[in-house]
């Protein structure tokens, strides 16, 4: 993730050299050859909320909301997931992962330079929080995630900037590369469950 920061304020420092996004196409706008783009390359159907759109920092950003997974949707695979219950979770182990003490660790770990998402929340910010019930309050909605098998809708979203790859030909969808910026607590949260 520190790598795909540094990419991306590199080339939010070398912008001005790359110029503006343009579209290939004279029947769609940047924006939507970028949708149209990623969305073909990711294979997926995915909705573009223009209220998202910011173009601040010399790119568009590209918000795209993927949809939330209850514990009854079907995966990929065609089977069904098992429902989640709270023996299941005792059993799985995830239970021990999510503690005060461990979250409060995990925010002192993350990065302060790592942007924050959609929600506009830093770690510096919640690390000013750390010695209140701050702690407390995100282990419950931690845990009640866990429990429900989802997260808000909101941190499901992705802001994504497309990233020129090569400087010498014009900076279209097809010669850039996406750089995904996440919501803060869905960053903070994918540690605990990636164990």
């Amino acid at each position: 993730m520190q790598a795909s920061i540094q990419l991306l304020k590199r080339a939010q420092r070398t912008s001005t050299k790359s110029g503006s996004l343009v579209s290939s196409s004279s029947q769609l706008t940047p924006m939507e050859e970028c949708v149209q783009h990623y969305t073909n390359l990711f294979n997926r159907e995915l909705p573009l909320d223009e209220s998202h759109a910011n173009p601040t920092m010399g790119q568009p950003p590209i918000s795209i909301h993927h949809g939330q997974s209850s514990p009854s949707s079907k995966v990929d695979s065609g089977t069904q997931l098992p429902p989640i219950t709270e023996t299941s979770l005792l059993e799985s182990g995830f239970l021990d992962n999510f503690t005060t003490d461990k979250i409060k660790v995990q925010l002192q770990r993350m990065s302060t330079t790592s942007s924050s998402g959609s929600d506009g929340i830093t770690v510096i910010m919640l690390r000013h929080l750390l010695d209140t019930s701050f702690t407390e309050h995100l282990h419950q909605l931690f845990l009640a995630c866990l429990r429900q098998g989802q997260t808000p809708k909101r941190w499901n979203e992705a802001t994504i900037f497309p990233l020129c790859k090569d400087q010498s030909k014009p900076y279209t969808a097809t010669n850039s590369r996406p750089i995904s910026i996440l919501a803060f607590f869905a960053k903070s949260l994918k540690p605990f469950c990636s164990h």
